[in-house]
């Protein structure tokens, strides 16, 4: 996997989403956001007030209480995420099965729903470049770049995504491009070093033909 599950939990807005947290409604402008914020305020009011009213032991086994909920939903938010990243990373598992058998359609087809499966986080930048290596060998040139693009935004350290997105900028005329990309492969992570060969290799050639022009 590309990422620790700390990282899920830090980025995206699943943690609104299992919660019900006010702001995600509100932010529609309706009646029904509105009456939940209402509903919320109240209900933090209440809470408040009777917690002024508490003894000290009972206050302090109030906040137990709370805390004690508060640690279930972040478990629930991080077994979620957990769960969903899986769901991705067999997906990026059959689409390459389906892609070996020869079934480019069906490959492609289970990439874009682990793209959709948790977006910006796991295996996306995994299925994005795998997807970009399928329209790349179709011609789809734009379409394998916007891919490739995607993967090493969300990933900025994977080698292997960078020199995916060299070569194409290569094969397109944009050396300078290219060079860039080799660049940043050079000193991002892999532990295959045969990659790590051929990406000095590519990046040595291509600034020769570059100062060779």
């Amino acid at each position: 996997m590309t990422g620790h599950p700390a990282r899920y939990v830090a980025g995206g807005d699943r943690t609104g989403e299992v919660t019900g947290h006010p702001a995600r409604y509100v932010a529609g402008g309706d009646r029904t956001g509105a009456l939940v914020l209402l509903v919320f305020a109240v209900k933090f009011f209440a809470s408040w007030t009777r917690a002024e009213m508490q003894r000290p032991e009972d206050a302090a086994a109030d906040a137990q209480r709370r805390v004690a909920e508060m640690q279930r939903e972040a478990d629930a938010v991080v077994q979620e995420t957990r769960d969903l990243a899986e769901e991705c990373r067999r997906l990026v598992e059959e689409a390459d099965h389906r892609a070996m058998a020869g079934d480019r359609e069906g490959a492609k087809e289970l990439l874009r729903k682990a793209i959709g499966v948790l977006p910006g986080e796991g295996w996306e930048d995994t299925a994005q470049g795998r997807l970009g290596n399928l329209l790349r060998d179709e011609g789809r040139t734009d379409e394998a770049a916007a891919c490739y693009e995607r993967a090493c935004a969300i990933t900025p350290r994977s080698a292997e995504n960078w020199f995916d997105l060299g070569r194409l900028r290569e094969g397109q005329g944009r050396l300078d491009d290219a060079i860039e990309c080799f660049a940043r492969a050079e000193v991002g992570w892999t532990s295959d070093p045969a990659l790590k060969r051929v990406i000095a290799e590519a990046l040595v050639a291509a600034k020769g033909r570059r100062e060779g022009r």
